[in-house]
């Protein structure tokens, strides 16, 4: 199984992301070095849907305005949950990632399965 590079246009911008597998929606946030389709994240498709947003500024992505903290980083990615996954799934991060995750779980709790 492999990823699909995708975009959505969400308030704030343009937001590209990855995205395979198949099976209950997982939100992974990658961390400070950019996409990386792991083994782990392949073995994860195997029973996940993964999205994986490229965070602005990385993987050769423009920043966008506004954009200068976890928190507002939180807040585009609740966007980018509400337009492409829809429903509560499960959220995890790697490193950078985890700090996102962390920042979107506490001030978007509706947004993740418990």
């Amino acid at each position: 199984m492999e990823f699909e590079e995708r975009e959505v246009r969400l308030p704030r911008g343009k937001l590209r992301y990855h995205q395979g597998g198949r099976g209950a929606p997982l939100l992974y946030f990658h961390s400070a070095g950019g996409f990386r389709a792991s083994q782990a994240l392949k073995t994860l498709m195997e029973t996940r849907t993964v999205y994986m947003p490229i965070v602005p500024g990385f993987d050769g992505t423009e920043p966008l305005d506004g954009i200068k903290s976890c928190a507002d980083l939180a807040e585009l990615l609740a966007a980018f949950a509400d337009s492409v996954i829809k429903d509560p799934c499960d959220v995890m991060g790697h490193s950078f990632g985890g700090r996102i995750a962390i920042w979107f779980a506490a001030r978007y709790p509706e947004k993740v399965r418990l």
